[in-house]
């Protein structure tokens, strides 16, 4: 579904690496996946598929850092991106 063009397709890969079911985890690929499936989806009317995917990557660099101001950034770039649960 990625390689076809449909963003949601990257998304669900990006889960999968992120979350390490099935494969084991890859924060890489992940962060690679949502970042692909933004690329697509702003290039046609997927705006709140993209939300998905920005919050992909908050979700990812929770994980990873301590720093709340780029934590912020991701989060508010969801939320503009048009994620529901990025405004919750």
């Amino acid at each position: 579904a990625g390689e076809a063009g449909n963003p949601r397709g990257w998304i669900y890969l990006g889960e999968t690496y992120r979350d390490g079911k099935l494969i084991a985890r890859d924060v890489a690929e992940a962060t690679r996946c949502f970042e692909q499936a933004i690329e697509i989806a702003r290039k046609k009317p997927w705006r709140g598929v993209v939300g998905h995917a920005s919050l992909g990557l908050f979700v990812l660099e929770y994980d990873r850092t301590n720093d709340a101001q780029r934590l912020l950034q991701l989060l508010n770039q969801a939320a503009e991106d048009g994620s529901l649960e990025a405004l919750t």
